[in-house]
């Protein structure tokens, strides 16, 4: 989301079209929406991604039984775990900084209800054609990595 406000995205009408047929218009127009809610303040959203890539897990979790999951070693996850502290408590002071201790409990509930939005919106509603294009990328690219060896 962050790199399509930054790219002005639903400015472009040939990509609102593409993305109309690929989606459909109202899961396009739920995620303009979603762009919309975006934070203004681009460094708090950087934060607030570092946070996310240092997270254990991302995703909505559904377990099944069936997959067999590796675990992360206890001194990695740990490691992983006070790089994720170290960039949480930077977002937390910036958000104290910027806004005030009240303000910076709201900003902070609005980060995480748009991240959850967008990730619960991601979730369920992702179309065949979609998965289909990520199919043939991730092939086309182990093909040509392939190649190179």
């Amino acid at each position: 989301m962050l790199a399509a406000a930054e790219a002005n995205v639903f400015d472009n009408e040939f990509h609102v079209a593409t993305c109309n047929e690929i989606y459909g218009t109202a899961y396009v127009k739920e995620s303009h929406r979603f762009l919309t809610r975006l934070e203004s303040n681009r460094t708090l959203l950087k934060i607030l991604l570092m946070v996310l890539a240092f997270s254990t897990n991302c995703s909505i979790v559904k377990y099944d039984h069936s997959i067999n999951l590796i675990n992360i070693s206890a001194v990695n996850s740990f490691n992983l775990l006070h790089i994720q502290n170290i960039f949480v408590t930077m977002l937390w002071k910036y958000l104290v900084y910027q806004y005030g201790y009240t303000n910076a409990i709201r900003c902070f509930d609005h980060l995480v209800k748009n991240y959850l939005d967008v990730l619960i919106r991601t979730h369920e509603n992702v179309s065949k054609q979609h998965w289909k294009m990520v199919d043939s990328i991730v092939e086309k690219t182990t093909y040509l990595l392939a190649s190179d060896e």
